[in-house]
């Protein structure tokens, strides 16, 4: 806009207010006059704003109009689940932290005794066994206090006194043996029998006596040959006892002395046999006195190598033993017969029996003369050449040997295998014969060979070994000198 045309406003503005005067008082206000109809819109010539009027009374509120219809909802896509990753390794575990070492406080005071409980549910029967049932006791368990079988009252560690039986023990063989501790005790089936184990060692327990009033008992006494015995319908183990028979005494001759025989040998043990079968059974015959050239039953040789000049050395005893057919099952062999000397009574025959017989005895300084024992793997050796050279006969499976020169020594003995004969040594020796082994064979359970002790037999305190009172009738005993030998004994009980 130029000045020239404000300017000329302003002039028509000031000439306009003019022609109207000047304004009067206002005046009190009228009332409201109706309203007019709404003019034409004027001409938008924007006039100078006035002074702003008292605000009229509001007009009545409109109607409502209809609410507009809602739009439709669009429909929202569901999207797939994306498939699970596979798990991810463990991680490693982490180290254990130290232990902390905290100091335990002091305990607190005992607090007052609670109420009794309610009873608790039956014992553990696995931990708690009535003994006085049939009953076994699986696993290991620890009895703190005494353990009674058959009593509710132990007055013992263990206490089996109101029975009646017997205690089984726990059985093995000898490579089974388990480490050993004080006092055990096991049987052992390798040898049939009892072993208790004591400072670093398992001994075998030897039975004193044995015998079974429970069975039949059968005896069999020297008849001068082999005896047969039918075992029994349904007796499957028999208990068999051997004793082999004595040697003879030697007698002085033309010396000063005779000696006494070798007691027998002791075999028994459990066999097993078949029912209706026939067991040979033979029983020694006693040493003979200045027994001529040859052997009397159970293989007792005599002194002599020949009949010259036979006053002097007697003859041994011979084996007893039960065989099947020709098989020995169990023997005890005899004792040897008794040689002679110008000192005193010393060429005593060696006692039979034991896995090794006894040798004889020929005590003045010439021991070896001694006639030799037989074993298991072969009869005694002859003794070494003595005066001239004579020397005494070997023994050999089931015989013994003859004495040295005409019947200067002892006789050797029946068993196994025979002792041989007695030496012959001047001025003073002609030696006692040596004795005889026994044997037992691998089926034989709980079986024992025992060797006696110059005039005494093995086991001579046995029951079972009958005797008659004389010392020189005892069963298996050796004879005193110038006396026999006692025949042997066999005893069987099924």
């Amino acid at each position: 806009m130029t000045r020239t045309s404000i300017r000329a406003r302003i002039t028509a503005f000031a000439f306009t207010w003019a022609l109207a005067g000047c304004p009067g008082a206002t005046g009190p206000q009228g009332p409201a006059g109706p309203t007019g109809a709404t003019g034409n819109a004027g001409a938008s010539a924007s006039g100078a704003t006035g002074p702003t009027g008292p605000t009229g009374p509001g007009g009545p509120t409109g109607a409502t109009g209809p609410s507009g219809a809602g739009g439709a909802t669009g429909g929202g896509g569901t999207g797939v689940s994306g498939a699970t990753g596979p798990t991810g390794p463990t991680g490693a575990t982490g180290t254990t932290g130290p232990t902390g070492s905290g100091v335990a406080g002091p305990a607190g005071p005992q607090g007052p005794t609670g109420p009794q409980g309610p009873t608790g549910p039956a014992p553990n029967t696995a931990n708690f066994v009535d003994l006085t049932s049939n009953q076994s006791i699986a696993g290991i368990k620890n009895f703190v206090d005494d353990v009674g079988l058959g009593t509710t009252s132990p007055a013992f560690s263990l206490d089996m006194g109101s029975k009646t039986d017997g205690v089984l023990l726990p059985a093995g063989t000898t490579a089974e043996r388990p480490t050993g501790a004080d006092g055990a005790l096991r049987f052992n089936t390798d040898f049939g029998g009892y072993e208790l184990f004591t400072h670093g060692f398992w001994f075998r327990q030897e039975p004193v006596l044995l015998s079974d009033s429970t069975r039949t008992r059968v005896a069999l006494t020297y008849a001068g040959s082999d005896q047969y015995w039918v075992v029994p319908a349904g007796v499957t183990r028999i208990f068999a006892k051997a004793w082999g028979a004595g040697g003879a005494g030697g007698t002085r001759g033309g010396w000063g002395y005779g000696a006494g025989g070798g007691g027998g040998g002791h075999s028994r043990g459990i066999i097993p046999v078949i029912p209706g079968e026939s067991l040979r059974v033979v029983v020694g015959q006693g040493g003979i006195v200045n027994q001529g050239v040859g052997y009397n039953y159970g293989g007792g040789a005599s002194g002599c190598q020949t009949n010259t000049d036979n006053q002097y050395g007697s003859g041994g005893g011979g084996l007893s033993g039960v065989f099947r057919g020709a098989k020995p099952l169990l023997i005890a062999g005899g004792g040897g017969g008794g040689g002679s000397s110008r000192y005193w009574t010393g060429n005593v025959g060696g006692a039979g029996g034991g896995m090794t017989g006894q040798k004889g005895e020929s005590p003045y300084g010439y021991y070896n003369q001694g006639g030799n024992p037989g074993s298991q793997s072969g009869g005694g050796a002859a003794s070494p050449p003595g005066t001239n050279g004579w020397q005494s006969n070997a023994g050999t499976p089931y015989q013994g040997g003859h004495g040295s020169t005409n019947c200067y020594g002892g006789g050797g003995v029946g068993g196994y295998y025979g002792g041989a004969g007695g030496g012959y040594v001047e001025p003073n020796t002609m030696a006692g014969g040596g004795g005889g082994s026994g044997y037992l064979d691998s089926s034989v359970v709980f079986g024992v060979t025992l060797t006696g002790h110059f005039r005494e037999p093995a086991m001579s305190q046995d029951p079972d070994l009958s005797q008659t009172g004389e010392s020189n009738t005892l069963t298996a005993h050796g004879g005193d000198f110038g006396a026999a030998g006692a025949d042997g004994f066999v005893v069987i009980y099924y």
